[in-house]
């Protein structure tokens, strides 16, 4: 664990890297300290060419059901400077939902502090939304 936390806003660029092929985007994430694991959209894991390491039951707000069983991958995410390999990101199709990726607290915990008032005026998520472009995924390729 680090000595000195660094501060979270509510919604965070972050980087995701395929450890194997080093492949990565650059993306928007929602900071949520209510979900124990983080999420990936479906396309971007594919795109990225994340290999499926397991699965994990969870309890989502988004599905009707109680509990569901979704596949998981080994990344490594990079929030403000700070690279960590995660190895049970979820993977769903977020293309519904308004950011394609949830940072949980498998990534902040020992990390991170979050403070939304750093990133969100009001309580409305839809003020921070309008000041960025929060679909905007840019891919790399392996670097040299």
């Amino acid at each position: 664990m680090r000595d000195k936390k660094e501060i979270l806003g509510l919604i965070e660029k972050v980087k995701i890297y395929n450890p194997i092929n080093q492949k990565s985007a650059s993306l928007y994430a929602l900071i949520d300290t209510g979900a124990t694991s983080s999420s990936l959209d479906l396309k971007i894991a594919g795109k990225l060419n994340l290999m499926i390491t397991g699965s994990r039951i969870i309890r989502s707000k988004t599905i009707i059901t109680d509990r569901i069983i979704r596949p998981t991958v080994k990344a490594i995410v990079e929030i403000k400077g700070i690279k960590m390999e995660l190895d049970t990101i979820t993977i769903a199709d977020r293309s519904n939902l308004t950011l394609p990726m949830i940072i949980g607290r498998d990534a902040l915990y020992g990390r991170f502090i979050v403070d939304v008032s750093l990133t969100h005026k009001s309580r409305e998520i839809t003020d921070l939304i309008k000041k960025i472009n929060i679909n905007e995924v840019i891919y790399h390729e392996q670097q040299s």
